[in-house]
């Protein structure tokens, strides 16, 4: 027993002055002798006993009563865990968040470190022999349940149990897991679910799964216990962003990269930011930011080796470690291969299509196009088998065998680009449907006119082809050109075509049709161009500088994605694109370590490309490696290596704890939410941890004083 008020008991001498008052009254009486005294003696020594055992009783009595109201005043008590950290007759489901968040540290201890303290402490009393059972459940970015019966089994999973993750935490399905659990663990003894969350306010919005998963649990009976483990200051400041404006770019070229940086916190922080690439420092610089600022830091990058590279931004680590860097990944390649399919004029006729595509695609050997020619009767899977970007350059009809080969290139996501001319009418276009089955464009007859001449108009200013006509003082190179002759696009309904470019003569839009019109072809992408360089038919060739900047911007965009994501968020797939199938992939991951491959590949026969499902969901941020062993065509074994970065999701870096009393009013009725922070911590195991017995001895010197007054009265009355 423990006293709340120990220097209450310097009262404990008060307890004699019962006795000493009743050896005063003893000793206050004279004694008279008179003649009936010895009638009296007879009287009492027959009483003696009697009155000398009441005496004692009432001497007793409020002695005691003394006695307790001493030790009432000094607040005894008994040392016992609280209710909710010791219910060792309860089935005890314990879920814990292992999101991003959870990390933070304060006070040297980290939320998920308070967390696993508290679930260690609840489950210290719990024995299996005594019907004790218990569960935990991680609730990383997939819920999994690590134990489930056995407390002993519990505990070893709390003390084995992977650190808190980089990504959000599916609670949803955390709460699922606990009641199917519950209902796994079937009768006995009584389950209670207890989630330890840093109520991040950006997860608790109960906007999506949680309350109906909250709700189901209530309907089963099981009660929910919500301790919040976060941190009362919650400072933070993350990279939330890097971003590059292509995924791919070439030898020489600067691009400039742009990282976002964000202060969460209540106060000016003051830090250092780093870019590194593949591993190198390349630039740094000082920011200050003031509470729930934020920075916009540009980088000029200039990759000189070809391949897939990396980009990181880092900033010093602060209270929340795991989202103090970003990156993401890119390709730099030292030119794009373009098969350009049509026939050369004849010398005796004026140039067309072909021509003067040819004459500006190929501008030598360090220009980032390497264009092939290849006659339509050529053209088989073979000639397509290197190229990233076909070109028709008004080709005329097409036989079955390269319609054939078109679908193929299109099936493993090659761009192509139709250019139409006076070459390609009604009847050739028959064939070149058979590439394209579900096309929604219908090309249709030429048209010619005189003054005004058509001119173009931007319907899409946001297409990549277009961004050098952004700026005013370009975009007349494209929107002043003059067409003669042109051939207008039609777009049909339901098709999921759209138009970027479109004729236009006196403001009349819709009579004029479209110029430049893009669609899906599965993996592949189309683009119809009816504004094509022709001599005869428009003036393109007389304004190179804005014919050169579309032509090459729409077959840079045309041109198959990259086989990997830029950036790819914790929890989500890691896929790449291979040239081939592969032998073998390693994969290891931000600290270099193997990390274990799911390797599975689709590819259709005849393809040069396997889509390789890596980890079905990577759990922590930084650049990982890729590394895959192909076999080519001729047989000569091939390494590839691509870097990918995985981030943090940007949501998790707020680490605003969500409003108690506002959340309390949206989670449904028997759900409680309790606080377990340093300090409240402290007072809810000062109230729950003593049982209070101040009440139990007041109540026994209530009584005693009632049993002395009646005694007492009753010894009175019969003296008289």
């Amino acid at each position: 027993m423990s006293f709340g008020a120990p220097w209450m008991l310097a009262g404990l001498p008060l307890v004699a002055v019962p006795i000493i008052i009743h050896l005063l009254q003893r000793r206050r009486y004279k004694r008279v002798d008179f003649a009936a005294m010895e009638f009296l003696r007879r009287a009492m020594k027959r009483m003696r006993r009697r009155v000398l055992l009441e005496d004692v009783l009432l001497l007793a009595l409020r002695t005691l009563a003394v006695l307790c109201a001493v030790l009432a005043l000094a607040q005894p008590g008994a040392e016992r865990a609280p209710e909710w950290l010791a219910r060792s007759s309860h089935t005890e489901i314990l879920v814990l968040d292992a999101s991003l968040s959870m990390n933070h540290r304060s006070a040297g201890q980290s939320s998920w470190e308070r967390a696993i303290g508290l679930a260690e402490r609840m489950l210290s009393e719990s024995d299996a022999a005594r019907g004790a059972r218990a569960a935990v459940v991680r609730a990383g970015v997939r819920a999994e349940r690590l134990a489930a019966g056995d407390p002993a089994a519990a505990r070893l999973a709390l003390q084995q149990i992977e650190p808190a993750g980089s990504g959000a935490a599916d609670l949803a399905g955390a709460l699922e897991t606990a009641l199917r659990t519950a209902e796994d663990l079937g009768l006995g003894a009584p389950p209670r679910v207890t989630l330890f969350t840093d109520l991040q306010a950006s997860s608790w919005n109960l906007a999506e799964e949680e309350l109906p998963a909250l709700a189901r649990l209530l309907q089963s009976g099981i009660p929910v216990e919500i301790v919040d483990v976060g941190a009362s200051v919650r400072d933070n400041v993350a990279v939330i962003a890097l971003e590059l404006p292509a995924a791919r770019w070439f030898q020489g070229e600067i691009v400039d990269a742009v990282a976002r940086l964000r202060n969460f916190g209540g106060a000016t922080a003051e830090f250092r930011a780093e870019c590194l690439l593949d591993g190198d420092p390349v630039a740094s610089e000082e920011f200050r930011l003031g509470a729930g600022e934020s920075a916009d830091w540009t980088i000029p990058l200039l990759p000189r080796t070809a391949g897939v590279r990396a980009a990181e931004v880092r900033i010093a680590h602060d209270a929340l470690a795991e989202d103090d860097a970003r990156g993401a990944s890119f390709e730099i390649v030292d030119a794009l291969q373009v098969a350009l399919i049509g026939e050369p004029a004849p010398r005796d006729r004026a140039p067309g299509v072909c021509d003067a595509l040819l004459n500006y695609l190929d501008l030598g050997e360090d220009a980032p196009l390497r264009p092939r020619l290849i006659p339509p009767a050529a053209l088989d899977a073979r000639a397509l088998a290197e190229a990233d970007v076909a070109v028709l350059a008004d080709p005329g009809a097409l036989g079955p065998a390269a319609a054939e080969a078109l679908a193929g290139f299109l099936a493993r996501g090659g761009g192509l680009l139709i250019a139409l001319g006076p070459q390609t009418g009604a009847a050739e276009l028959e064939s070149l449907r058979a590439a394209l089955p579900a096309s929604a464009v219908i090309v249709e007859a030429s048209r010619l006119a005189d003054e005004p001449f058509a001119r173009l108009t931007i319907l899409d200013e946001a297409h990549p082809a277009l961004r050098f006509f952004l700026e005013p003082r370009w975009r007349p190179l494209l929107t002043e050109i003059p067409f003669r002759e042109w051939r207008p696009l039609r777009l049909q309904d339901g098709g999921d075509a759209r138009a970027i470019l479109a004729f236009t003569r006196d403001e009349a839009l819709a009579d004029a049709g479209a110029a430049l019109v893009e669609e899906r072809a599965g993996p592949g992408m189309v683009a119809w161009l009816a504004a094509a360089p022709h001599s005869t038919w428009n003036r393109m060739e007389e304004v190179a500088s804005g014919t050169l900047a579309l032509l090459y911007d729409l077959i840079f965009h045309l041109a198959p994605a990259t086989g990997f994501p830029a950036a790819v968020e914790v929890g989500q797939p890691l896929e790449i694109l291979l040239p081939a199938a592969p032998l073998e992939v390693i994969l290891r991951d931000p600290e270099g370590a193997r990390a274990a491959v799911q390797v599975t590949w689709s590819s259709a026969p005849g393809e040069r490309t396997s889509r390789v499902l890596l980890h079905p969901a990577v759990g922590s941020a930084g650049i990982w490696r890729a590394e895959a062993s192909l076999i080519d065509d001729d047989g000569s074994d091939r390494k590839v290596e691509y870097r990918l970065a995985v981030g943090t999701p940007p949501l998790e870096s707020d680490l605003r704890a969500a409003d108690s009393s506002s959340l309390r009013a949206l989670l449904p009725p028997g759900v409680l939410l309790r606080s377990a922070d340093e300090e409240s911590l402290l007072e809810e195991s000062s109230e729950g941890a003593r049982a209070d017995y101040s009440l139990l001895f007041w109540k026994i010197v209530l009584g005693l004083f009632v049993a002395e007054t009646l005694l007492a009265a009753w010894q009175d009355r019969r003296r008289l």
